[in-house]
């Protein structure tokens, strides 16, 4: 191995090294010398001699180092990010070296907590909503010590009373009612709009109600909320009619009505309160029956079902595969009342006698073999191609299985899969071992570049064996190992490696 420009290397420490620190390797001097005169008085020994140095801190910068050669002082520049450290005389982290240690910000100081988010030891908490003392709209809530003002939802204001937002008209001093037991005065805050007259109980309680007439008009019609209950809160509920729309059902949310649409090719059934199909619904699209005459009237009708996917009572079902006379590759399948043809997988065909599709050798008249019991004749259909003997089980059942010798072949080995013999090769440099199943290193596998050892006798037979490894890169056992550079002797330039 090479060492980079400029160095060699060092026997002693075992790494690429100054050529002055290794001795016999110093070279020569790659800086022509300039005139006796200009020697430099820190590279001259008490006498005034010129003298090597090894190098030396430069005062005025840190990232590069001064060195003596022959009397003379050169400057030396450290990698990037790196400067010199005078206490082991080489390039080094910043941070090991306390007068070029780099200096940082100071840390931003943490803002102080609230006091209202810290517990009875002082510690930061977090905590559950609580009041903003004059503020309906908003609330206070702890995180981690910090206190923050979170908002309601539109529409709504902070209960105190519950610690969650609410509607106004149940927190007083915000849309709600104000009762001072002290004294027999009620003081009443903001109410909420007046209901109107027509929706009101007996006691003056807000109803709900069906539809009733608005006077002179012929096109509208009048209804009391239906989304607000006998105290007039907002109320949530099941689907219902809207009246002469079968696509459509009304449903309450919160208080407030919507209009919800049925999935196409159903309408909204009062009777079960879901969305049903139109034949099961009088007026949009059933039958309805006048009981007061004989005469019965029927709307529209879906289009005709199959009768193989209808029971007993003439309804629509769904139901497991059945055969389709004389087609092997498909079958068929009942959904909601219509017959549909669905395929086999390809090399497949129907069995009709476990309703799933399989082989064709299992399926008499698609492939399989038919037996007539009244005589002893046994009438074989087309058969499939023939399986690999190797690949078949004691019935004669194809099979799959685990990788095995292919004899006389060590690049190669033989595999079952579903009946045929697959021959599957190694990858390069391997063979097959059949003592393990797997390919392997040639060096462990007789005959194919292994050792065999024959016990009866005490002579060993050695078959092909691997190239010699360097007798520098074995252990003690004689197995080839790795391990960390060394001399190269006489070559200052490069060393040596062991690498299996």
């Amino acid at each position: 191995m090479p060492c980079p420009d400029g160095l060699v290397f060092n026997p002693e420490i075992k790494v690429c090294d100054w050529p002055w620190n290794v001795a016999g390797c110093e070279g020569e001097d790659p800086t022509p010398s300039p005139p006796e005169a200009s020697y430099n008085s820190d590279c001259l020994n008490a006498v005034g001699k010129p003298v090597n140095k090894p190098p030396f801190v430069n005062p005025e910068d840190c990232d590069s180092f001064f060195m003596c050669w022959r009397g003379y002082r050169y400057e030396f520049s450290c990698p990037f990010w790196f400067v010199f450290n005078p206490s082991t005389g080489c390039c080094d982290w910043p941070i090991k070296v306390d007068e070029c240690r780099p200096t940082f910000p100071p840390k931003p100081t943490q803002p102080p907590y609230n006091d209202e988010c810290l517990d009875a030891n002082g510690k930061p908490v977090s905590g559950n909503p609580f009041e903003k003392p004059g503020d309906c709209d908003n609330f206070y809530q702890c995180s981690n010590g910090y206190l923050h003002t979170m908002p309601c939802a539109p529409g709504t204001v902070f209960n105190p009373a519950i610690g969650v937002c609410d509607h106004p008209y149940n927190v007083p001093k915000c849309g709600g009612t104000t009762t001072t037991k002290s004294t027999t005065t009620t003081t009443t805050a903001e109410t909420p709009p007046p209901f109107d007259d027509e929706c009101l109980d007996a006691n003056g309680k807000p109803v709900s109600g069906n539809p009733f007439e608005k006077p002179g008009d012929c096109d509208n019609f009048y209804q009391a909320n239906e989304c607000l209950d006998a105290n007039g809160k907002p109320v949530s509920g099941n689907p219902f009619e809207k009246p002469g729309d079968c696509d459509n059902f009304y449903q309450c949310s919160n208080g407030y009505l919507h209009t919800m649409p049925c999935a196409p090719g159903t309408v909204f059934n009062p009777a079960i309160g879901v969305c049903d199909h139109p034949y099961n619904v009088p007026k949009c699209g059933g039958t309805t029956t006048t009981k007061s005459t004989t005469t019965t009237t029927t709307a529209e009708t879906p289009p005709p079902f199959d009768d193989e996917c209808l029971d007993a009572n003439g309804k629509p079902v769904s139901g497991n595969p059945f055969e389709k006379p004389g087609d092997c590759d498909n079958f068929y399948q009942c959904s909601n009342g219509y017959l549909h043809t669905m395929p086999c997988a390809p090399g497949t065909v129907f069995n009709p006698a476990i309703g799933v599709c399989d082989h064709p050798y299992n399926v008499p008249k698609c492939g399989g073999t038919t037996t007539t019991k009244s005589t002893t004749t046994t009438t074989t259909a087309e058969t499939p191609p023939p399986f690999d003997d190797e690949c078949l089980d004691a019935n004669g059942k194809p099979v799959s299985g685990n990788p095995f010798e292919k004899p006389g072949d060590c690049d190669n080995f033989y595999q079952c899969s579903n009946g045929y013999l697959h021959t599957m090769p190694c990858a390069p440099g391997t063979v097959f071992n059949p003592a393990i199943g797997v390919c392997d290193h040639p060096y462990n596998v007789p005959k194919c570049g292994g050792t065999t050892t024959t016990k009866s006798t005490t002579t060993t037979t050695t078959a092909e064996t691997p190239p010699p490894f360097d007798d520098e890169c074995l252990d003690a056992n004689g197995k080839p190992v790795s391990g960390n550079p060394f001399e190269k002797p006489g070559d200052c330039d490069n060393f040596y490696q062991a690498s299996i």
